[in-house]
């Protein structure tokens, strides 16, 4: 499902922590936040970018809730 949904069909690459922060930092990254409505209120980073698991796990809604993240970044899910 992922693959299609951001359009491309490259296997996710794995990045240390380090890595995850030194993107993130540099504008190469983002950081997509997948948790629930409460989990979020409750805390989250300061530039993640909300899109509950929920709106994105049916096909349908899925290719419309990611539509405008960036094609050019790395993207993080939390």
């Amino acid at each position: 499902m992922w693959p299609n949904i951001f359009g491309g069909s490259k296997k996710p690459e794995k990045h240390t922590p380090d890595q995850m922060q030194t993107h993130l930092a540099d504008g190469k990254a983002v950081m997509l936040d997948v948790r629930g409505q409460s989990e979020w209120d409750a805390g989250h980073l300061q530039d993640a970018i909300f899109i509950p698991y929920k709106q994105i796990s049916s096909l349908p809604q899925a290719a419309q809730s990611v539509d405008g993240l960036p094609k050019d970044k790395i993207i993080y899910c939390h």
